[in-house]
């Protein structure tokens, strides 16, 4: 038996199927437990700079990453994203692409040896990408916008890209709120405390910023791959700033700055808010699609906005720890898991408890409202 295992032929592993991919660790974007093998050093450092900040909130299946870096290739340009049914493609160029599964929450990246040692390139097109694209297959709706506290009321900051989302809670933070995040909240799916979930470990500014905050005079600009100029801060240089990782919504407040007239709050509908959301998130295709329910309600009432979706069983619970002032609600997945779906259900489920207003003010007046004049 032994001269026959000898005695066996190599077979030749043009895929690549058999390739060692000897170094492994466990991350935890958003708190969701992710497995990273690969055969690069770089690309656990990478994720380290990425997800270090964060511990394991909630108890799924973890997602599973397999990364190969190979010598030959450059520097990956910007991919080409799309998916098909349950599958990702992110493309820049033959050394350098992605494959992933939003049935399994698995991926396999091969990338070139360039493209690995620029863990700026590697995090933002690649790694990060891919595992809050998965996310949002499953678990949460990802939105763009800020989030703040007061006394564990939580209030997202929605509006167009630069209108001062990232600006504002910052200001908030200074003023006494808890610091939650700064451009992406992820809203947990079927929450019943309306948990959100940010990341209040860094403050991410326009390159401007110190003209509304002295103390960021000091800092410099650079390039991030998606070729805005942001300065990146860690909120530990900041001690005086609450955080927090996760809060109940209360309130949603839409950021105007196009309109005319003074500063001002006033309320909106619940389906002029869903309408401002979804302008600014993709498509992932019809099966992740919904309409608005056809039943004998009046068309403008709130619960139209939900679509009948059946529930599939439970999928994922925050860990046990010792009681958080903001609540940690129990979390389920949808079988038709999605932004759009989620975001439809999760504004009906909450519009009679969580307040929605716009905020508006012109580029004369928004100084004064950062500088606490309003």
């Amino acid at each position: 038996m032994k001269f026959v295992e000898t005695m066996r032929p190599k077979r030749i592993d043009p895929l690549l199927c058999d390739l060692d991919l000897a170094l492994s660790a466990t991350f935890h974007p958003a708190g969701f437990p992710l497995r990273i093998a690969t055969n690069s050093p770089h690309v656990l450092e990478a994720a380290a700079e990425s997800w270090a900040a964060f511990d394991r909130q909630f108890d799924t299946p973890a997602m599973e990453f397999r990364v190969v870096v190979e010598p030959a290739g450059d520097l990956a340009r910007e991919p080409t994203f799309r998916k098909q049914l349950h599958l990702l493609s992110f493309v820049s160029d033959a050394n350098n692409f992605a494959t992933g599964d939003s049935r399994t929450l698995s991926a396999t990246f091969h990338l070139s040896e360039a493209t690995a040692a620029n863990h700026l390139w590697l995090r933002w097109f690649y790694l990060e990408s891919m595992a809050y694209m998965l996310l949002t297959q499953r678990y949460v709706v990802s939105l763009h916008a800020a989030c703040v506290a007061r006394d564990g009321a939580g209030i997202l900051i929605c509006g167009k890209s630069g209108c001062g989302k990232s600006t504002l809670s910052f200001a908030c933070a200074r003023a006494g709120f808890t610091y939650v995040s700064d451009d992406c909240t992820w809203l947990l799916l079927d929450s019943a405390d309306r948990m959100a979930v940010g990341k209040p470990h860094q403050f991410r500014f326009r390159h401007d910023a110190a003209r509304h905050f002295p103390e960021l005079a000091g800092f410099a600009a650079s390039a991030h791959p998606n070729g805005k100029l942001t300065i990146e801060v860690p909120a530990s240089l900041f001690p005086a700033i609450r955080t927090r990782r996760r809060c109940s919504i209360h309130s949603l407040v839409f950021l105007d700055r196009e309109s005319d007239g003074p500063a001002r709050v006033e309320p909106i509908r619940a389906e002029d808010a869903v309408t401002a959301l979804l302008a600014d998130l993709p498509s992932y295709g019809d099966e992740v699609e919904c309409q608005a329910r056809e039943d004998d309600t009046p068309p403008g009432h709130p619960s139209r906005l939900a679509p009948p979706l059946p529930r599939s069983g439970r999928c994922g619970s925050p860990i046990e720890r010792p009681p958080d002032p903001a609540g940690r609600g129990s979390m389920r997945s949808s079988s038709a898991p999605a932004r759009t779906a989620g975001l439809h259900r999760w504004l009906a489920n909450h519009h009679r408890r969580a307040r929605l207003t716009r905020f508006s003010a012109d580029d004369d007046t928004y100084p004064d409202c950062i500088a606490g004049r309003y």
